[in-house]
């Protein structure tokens, strides 16, 4: 019944541009696509009356599929962490950066932990087989930014046993319950979990935030310059004009935006060429 609620209020957002087809809008990928519809919903409502062009939703089970589906041209924009935006221009090799969405404390980047229960430690003599959990292959709190905190503490990532969670909670979860030995997660998401024993290690320099991507093959530069300017209009978060706007969004999308450029991933760019090039020699 939930699913059919949700369905018929996609059918009812504003016909807008009915003689063009609806922009594919992918967001970062999840397993439940009603989850999906309920954290979404708002956003695409707000993107379709703000672009004047309708907008449908496209679900992804995986990073991988949503970057090969924007390749062909089967997306039209996504909303993805910074890595995967790296590997989706370098795949793409035109996916245009719209808006970089900001934290709950109003920064425009994040960190990425590494994380152990209560105070265990790493010990390089003993570590060889441990367990490593991270979110995603393709996540920016996977092997990029772990294996250099890893390394850091004498540990070499090429050794442990890798599994992957697909999502961040369910990362600090493993550790906490005993699955893994240590794991890779966003530090806000990590924090959450200090309650039960999930303790932070070590943290990650600074990476942009998550990002709204066009693909300029089709999609034409008026809307992405409306869409953006939709965005950077966001009431910034802790103001009551936010929490009316973005009531039921997803959470990474409530605090506002700023306008992206492919040079804020820079630095993000360097790590990961090395981070490639340092498994590649192993």
């Amino acid at each position: 019944m939930r699913l059919l609620v949700l369905i018929i209020a996609l059918l009812s957002l504003p016909a807008l541009g009915a003689d063009a087809a609806p922009l594919r809008f992918a967001p970062l990928p999840m397993v439940d696509k009603e989850l999906m519809v309920q954290e979404f919903l708002g956003p695409v409502r707000y993107m379709t009356e703000h672009s004047g062009q309708p907008i449908e939703l496209v679900h992804t089970a995986s990073y991988d599929e949503l970057i090969k589906r924007f390749s062909r041209n089967e997306i039209d924009l996504a909303y993805i962490g910074p890595l995967p935006y790296l590997l989706l221009n370098r795949n793409a090799g035109t996916a245009q950066p719209l808006v970089r969405f900001l934290e709950p404390d109003g920064r425009d980047t994040y960190t990425c932990a590494l994380v152990v229960f209560g105070h265990a430690s790493f010990d390089p003599a003993t570590s060889g087989d441990a367990r490593l959990t991270l979110p995603d292959p393709q996540s920016t709190c996977g092997r990029a930014s772990i294996d250099p905190l890893l390394r850091s503490r004498a540990v070499d990532p090429s050794g442990l046993r890798v599994n992957y969670a697909g999502r961040h909670d369910a990362v600090a979860l493993a550790v906490v319950l005993g699955e893994t030995d240590v794991g890779g997660l966003k530090t806000a998401i990590a924090r959450k979990y200090s309650s039960l024993g999930l303790h932070i290690v070590a943290e990650s320099p600074p990476v942009p935030g998550f990002v709204l991507v066009a693909n300029p093959q089709t999609v034409s530069e008026a809307i992405q310059s409306r869409l953006r300017d939709a965005l950077l209009a966001l009431p910034k978060a802790g103001t009551e004009a936010a929490q009316a706007q973005t009531h039921g969004w997803n959470a990474s999308l409530r605090h506002g935006a700023v306008s992206a450029e492919d040079r804020d991933f820079d630095t993000l760019r360097v790590t990961l060429q090395a981070g490639e090039n340092q498994r590649g020699e192993q």
